[in-house]
């Protein structure tokens, strides 16, 4: 039998279905010359990623977006540079969870790494923030000092003017050591063509570290905030996002619409924006609904007219109304003589 047929075997006795067969094999045809070439070394590293704990969807991935990890020996390389990800104070899983995230780790030697985290101390993480950057945003330990971290840190204090703390809290939490400086300034500067100030975005982020990654100008985003704004979705002041940014992170089509559809045909009023956030079933008992309905009612939010106008707007089929001007409670975030870190003090304290 010719050995990638073997290999194609062997994979079904991994349990890898026929999909994700099908799926590994059109979408890197370089694995079966691969595998006829050296097929012990591929059934040892697929044999070692399910040792590691990963599932066959988790080996696709780890082969898709790093197709030269098929070149790298399990013993002399991968088991080192595992070993060394788990020496910076990270749990076997997130561990796992990063090399899914970001595989290209596996692919630099250990020494690579370590300039970034001297650097990363520095400026004040803490061992155990660090390793957890190995499963939340393992590219930060690959991004350049130079020409990424430092550029980072100085716009984050200098030009957006966090404080040290909220800083620390982005690099430590969030994924934005792979975008440009210029990038991350557009997308503030989209932010305060909405109304926000630069005030009110250090706040956003220390409530969501990843908010700069999400585009104003995008659809996505645009049709979230009109419908965070009619009166036929949450019907509120998209000040609200200083609050709770991480509605932004939702889905409109399974989560934000229908939910704001079942709390008006159950409650007869708006839904909030942190009763966005809890489980379903922990949703579905607050509401005395079942699964089964919620499950209905997601099914049912996206064919309705009410869905289908909004989903046209958020895949670009339309356009998001124009957002009216940003009306706030409190127009000032900083009261007088108090500052940016006593507004960022009091707001933090406010219920969303």
């Amino acid at each position: 039998m010719d050995t990638w047929h073997v290999f194609l075997a062997f994979l079904h006795s991994l349990n890898f279905s026929p999909a994700m067969i099908e799926k590994l094999v059109h979408g890197k045809p370089k694995l079966l010359a691969h595998t006829v070439r050296n097929p012990d070394a591929a059934r040892c590293l697929f044999r070692w990623l399910r040792s590691l704990g990963c599932d066959a969807p988790s080996i696709v991935k780890i082969v898709m977006r790093f197709p030269n990890v098929l070149k790298l020996d399990v013993e002399e390389v991968l088991k080192p540079r595992f070993a060394a990800l788990l020496s910076l104070e990270v749990s076997h899983d997130r561990a796992v969870q990063g090399i899914v995230r970001a595989p290209t780790i596996l692919g630099v030697e250990p020494e690579y790494m370590q300039g970034r985290i001297e650097y990363l101390r520095g400026l004040g993480l803490t061992s155990v923030e660090i390793g957890h950057l190995v499963s939340l945003a393992p590219m930060t330990l690959l991004a350049g000092v130079e020409s990424k971290l430092a550029p980072l840190a100085k716009f984050l204090q200098e030009d957006l003017g966090c404080t040290p703390e909220v800083m620390l809290t982005v690099l430590a939490r969030g994924r934005l050591a792979h975008f440009s400086v210029s990038h991350l300034d557009a997308c503030v500067r989209g932010w305060e063509e909405l109304g926000y100030t630069r005030p009110e975005l250090c706040l956003i982020l220390t409530r969501y570290t990843n908010f700069l990654r999400l585009s104003p100008r995008g659809p996505h985003t645009r049709t979230k905030l009109a419908f965070l704004e009619s009166a036929e979705g949450l019907g509120r002041s998209r000040a609200a996002l200083v609050h709770y940014p991480q509605y932004l992170s939702y889905s409109l089509e399974r989560r934000i619409g229908p939910r704001a559809a079942v709390m008006r045909s159950v409650k007869g009023r708006a839904i909030t924006l942190s009763e966005l956030g809890p489980a379903d079933a922990v949703f579905c008992k607050k509401l005395g609904i079942s699964q089964a309905q919620l499950d209905a009612a997601v099914e049912g939010w996206a064919l309705s007219p009410e869905g289908s106008k909004w989903l046209d707007m958020l895949q670009g089929r339309t356009q998001p109304p124009p957002l009216p001007p940003l009306l706030r409670l409190d127009d000032k975030l900083e009261r007088p003589g108090e500052g940016l870190a006593g507004a960022m003090d009091r707001l933090s304290l406010s219920a969303p």
